[in-house]
Protein backbone atom coordinates (compact mmCIF):
# COMPACT_ATOMS: atom_id res chain seq x y z
CA UNK A 1 0.00 0.00 0.00
CA UNK A 2 1.10 3.59 -0.52
CA UNK A 3 1.74 5.72 2.26
CA UNK A 4 4.20 8.36 0.35
CA UNK A 5 4.76 10.01 -2.78
CA UNK A 6 7.46 12.17 -3.52
CA UNK A 7 7.06 14.71 -6.26
CA UNK A 8 9.72 17.31 -7.44
CA UNK A 9 8.47 20.19 -9.70
CA UNK A 10 11.23 22.86 -11.02
CA UNK A 11 8.89 25.12 -7.84
CA UNK A 12 9.27 23.01 -5.07
CA UNK A 13 9.35 19.16 -3.90
CA UNK A 14 5.81 17.92 -2.68
CA UNK A 15 5.23 14.85 -0.56
CA UNK A 16 1.97 13.40 0.16
CA UNK A 17 1.50 11.03 3.05
CA UNK A 18 -1.38 8.62 3.93
CA UNK A 19 -2.51 6.37 6.87
CA UNK A 20 -4.45 3.97 6.22
CA UNK A 21 -7.29 2.36 8.51
CA UNK A 22 -6.97 -1.60 9.73
CA UNK A 23 -9.94 -1.93 7.39
CA UNK A 24 -8.42 -0.68 4.21
CA UNK A 25 -9.83 2.95 4.39
CA UNK A 26 -8.14 5.82 4.29
CA UNK A 27 -8.00 7.70 7.55
CA UNK A 28 -5.81 10.58 7.08
CA UNK A 29 -3.65 12.15 4.36
CA UNK A 30 -1.59 15.37 4.77
CA UNK A 31 0.91 17.34 1.77
CA UNK A 32 3.78 19.09 1.97
CA UNK A 33 5.71 21.58 -0.20
CA UNK A 34 9.21 22.25 0.68
CA UNK A 35 8.50 20.79 4.45
CA UNK A 36 5.61 23.19 5.36
CA UNK A 37 2.28 21.39 5.56
CA UNK A 38 -0.16 23.28 3.21
CA UNK A 39 -3.03 20.47 3.83
CA UNK A 40 -3.88 17.74 6.48
CA UNK A 41 -6.97 16.10 5.51
CA UNK A 42 -9.08 13.07 7.60
CA UNK A 43 -11.77 11.34 6.48
CA UNK A 44 -14.79 9.85 8.77
CA UNK A 45 -17.08 6.72 7.61
CA UNK A 46 -20.30 4.94 8.95
CA UNK A 47 -20.84 1.50 9.79
CA UNK A 48 -20.80 0.43 6.02
CA UNK A 49 -17.87 2.20 5.13
CA UNK A 50 -19.03 5.14 3.37
CA UNK A 51 -17.35 8.14 3.61
CA UNK A 52 -19.30 10.50 6.10
CA UNK A 53 -16.81 13.39 6.92
CA UNK A 54 -14.02 14.54 5.10
CA UNK A 55 -12.16 17.57 6.58
CA UNK A 56 -9.21 19.50 6.26
CA UNK A 57 -6.88 22.05 7.50
CA UNK A 58 -4.25 24.22 5.52
CA UNK A 59 -3.62 26.81 2.99
CA UNK A 60 -3.81 24.53 -0.13
CA UNK A 61 -7.74 23.86 -0.02
CA UNK A 62 -9.37 22.11 -2.80
CA UNK A 63 -12.75 23.60 -4.66
CA UNK A 64 -16.39 22.31 -5.18
CA UNK A 65 -17.92 21.87 -8.11
CA UNK A 66 -18.45 25.82 -8.06
CA UNK A 67 -15.29 27.00 -7.19
CA UNK A 68 -15.61 27.87 -3.65
CA UNK A 69 -12.92 26.45 -1.28
CA UNK A 70 -14.10 23.80 1.36
CA UNK A 71 -12.81 23.21 4.79
CA UNK A 72 -15.61 19.80 5.70
CA UNK A 73 -18.17 18.12 3.69
CA UNK A 74 -20.98 15.61 5.13
CA UNK A 75 -22.29 13.03 3.49
CA UNK A 76 -25.72 11.34 4.07
CA UNK A 77 -26.70 8.29 2.22
CA UNK A 78 -30.06 6.49 1.71
CA UNK A 79 -30.09 2.37 2.04
CA UNK A 80 -28.54 1.49 -1.48
CA UNK A 81 -25.68 4.29 -0.90
CA UNK A 82 -26.89 7.16 -3.02
CA UNK A 83 -26.24 10.30 -1.76
CA UNK A 84 -28.96 12.13 -0.03
CA UNK A 85 -27.50 14.89 1.37
CA UNK A 86 -24.20 16.58 1.02
CA UNK A 87 -23.44 19.48 3.17
CA UNK A 88 -20.22 21.60 2.64
CA UNK A 89 -18.47 23.93 5.12
CA UNK A 90 -16.93 26.94 2.96
CA UNK A 91 -13.11 27.91 4.14
CA UNK A 92 -14.35 31.77 3.85
CA UNK A 93 -17.02 31.35 6.80
CA UNK A 94 -19.33 32.05 4.51
CA UNK A 95 -22.69 30.31 5.02
CA UNK A 96 -22.98 26.70 4.38
CA UNK A 97 -24.04 24.89 1.24
CA UNK A 98 -26.55 21.74 1.60
CA UNK A 99 -27.33 19.93 -1.77
CA UNK A 100 -30.17 17.68 -1.54
CA UNK A 101 -30.44 14.84 -4.27
CA UNK A 102 -33.83 13.28 -5.30
CA UNK A 103 -33.47 9.92 -6.74
CA UNK A 104 -36.70 8.02 -8.92
CA UNK A 105 -39.33 5.81 -7.14
CA UNK A 106 -39.49 3.84 -9.84
CA UNK A 107 -35.95 3.63 -10.49
CA UNK A 108 -34.16 3.88 -7.08
CA UNK A 109 -30.45 4.44 -8.35
CA UNK A 110 -31.43 7.12 -11.02
CA UNK A 111 -30.83 10.65 -9.94
CA UNK A 112 -33.50 13.16 -10.71
CA UNK A 113 -33.01 16.53 -8.93
CA UNK A 114 -29.96 18.50 -7.25
CA UNK A 115 -30.86 21.48 -5.59
CA UNK A 116 -28.75 23.66 -2.90
CA UNK A 117 -29.51 25.94 -0.15
CA UNK A 118 -27.01 29.09 -1.35
CA UNK A 119 -28.47 31.78 -3.82
CA UNK A 120 -25.50 32.41 -5.26
CA UNK A 121 -25.46 28.30 -6.72
CA UNK A 122 -27.34 27.17 -9.83
CA UNK A 123 -30.64 26.40 -9.79
CA UNK A 124 -32.42 23.42 -9.10
CA UNK A 125 -31.99 20.59 -11.71
CA UNK A 126 -34.38 18.01 -12.88
CA UNK A 127 -32.87 15.43 -14.96
CA UNK A 128 -34.76 13.71 -17.31
CA UNK A 129 -34.27 10.02 -19.13
CA UNK A 130 -35.52 8.38 -22.30
CA UNK A 131 -37.05 4.83 -22.35
CA UNK A 132 -32.94 3.26 -22.00
CA UNK A 133 -32.13 4.77 -19.20
CA UNK A 134 -29.87 7.49 -21.17
CA UNK A 135 -29.93 10.99 -19.42
CA UNK A 136 -31.62 13.32 -21.82
CA UNK A 137 -29.36 16.71 -20.74
CA UNK A 138 -26.56 17.14 -18.47
CA UNK A 139 -27.02 19.27 -15.36
CA UNK A 140 -26.39 22.19 -17.88
CA UNK A 141 -29.21 21.32 -19.91
CA UNK A 142 -26.66 20.39 -23.17
CA UNK A 143 -28.53 17.45 -25.37
CA UNK A 144 -26.64 14.40 -24.99
CA UNK A 145 -25.99 11.73 -27.95
CA UNK A 146 -25.82 8.24 -27.12
CA UNK A 147 -24.77 5.76 -29.94
CA UNK A 148 -27.06 2.00 -30.72
CA UNK A 149 -25.89 0.25 -27.76
CA UNK A 150 -26.36 3.25 -24.97
CA UNK A 151 -22.88 4.41 -24.96
CA UNK A 152 -22.35 8.40 -24.36
CA UNK A 153 -20.74 9.63 -27.67
CA UNK A 154 -21.68 13.64 -27.17
CA UNK A 155 -23.45 15.88 -26.39
CA UNK A 156 -24.44 19.73 -27.94
CA UNK A 157 -22.93 22.86 -26.16
CA UNK A 158 -25.10 25.66 -26.05
CA UNK A 159 -23.03 27.42 -29.25
CA UNK A 160 -24.45 24.46 -31.20
CA UNK A 161 -20.69 22.83 -31.37
CA UNK A 162 -20.89 18.93 -30.71
CA UNK A 163 -18.14 17.31 -28.96
CA UNK A 164 -17.58 13.91 -29.56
Amino acid sequence: RETATRTPTRQSLEIQTQQWRKDGKLAQRELTRDGVLVRSESFDYDLRGRVIAHRLHGEDLPQDAHGHPYREQHFQYDALDNIRRLETVFADASANNVSVFGYNPADLTQLLSVSHSRADYPAPVTLEYDALGNLKRDERGNPLHYDALGRLIGVTLPTGERRW
